[in-house]
């Protein structure tokens, strides 16, 4: 994998990271602890989400390594995957589904802190 690839997944999954234990322990003094792990569940399942697809998109388009339908198969399979969880939680309690989704799209608060890094960066 590229180096710029490597590096950008490491920071964004160090962004992740900070973040979910922040929502965790936020949400433990806020709601029970079962809102806590949801919605940190969903920050790692975006996180999962956004590294498979970087690998397969790095593997494909970079390396020229398999066809281009491997990065629809990745896409479908990830689908399935983010589909059947929010199934089950929706079974288990339907408002967890809320807080996978608030987890999920905390995701994109680390990727906005890694393009604002990057910007920072660049300044220097």
């Amino acid at each position: 994998m590229d180096f710029d690839v490597k590096r950008m997944l490491k920071l964004v999954t160090i962004c992740d990271a900070i973040i979910a234990v922040i929502i965790f322990v936020v949400l433990l003094f806020i709601t029970n602890y079962m809102f806590s792990i949801v919605m940190t569940l969903g920050v790692f399942t975006a996180a999962l989400n956004f590294y498979l697809s970087t690998v397969t998109a790095n593997f494909v388009l970079i390396k020229k390594k398999g066809t281009k339908s491997l990065i629809l198969l990745s896409s479908i399979f990830r689908v399935i995957l983010v589909g059947i969880i929010s199934i089950v939680l929706c079974i288990i309690y339907k408002y967890y589904l809320i807080a996978y989704i608030g987890g999920y799209s905390a995701h994109f608060i680390a990727l906005t802190i890694y393009g604002l890094l990057l910007k920072s960066n660049e300044r220097k």
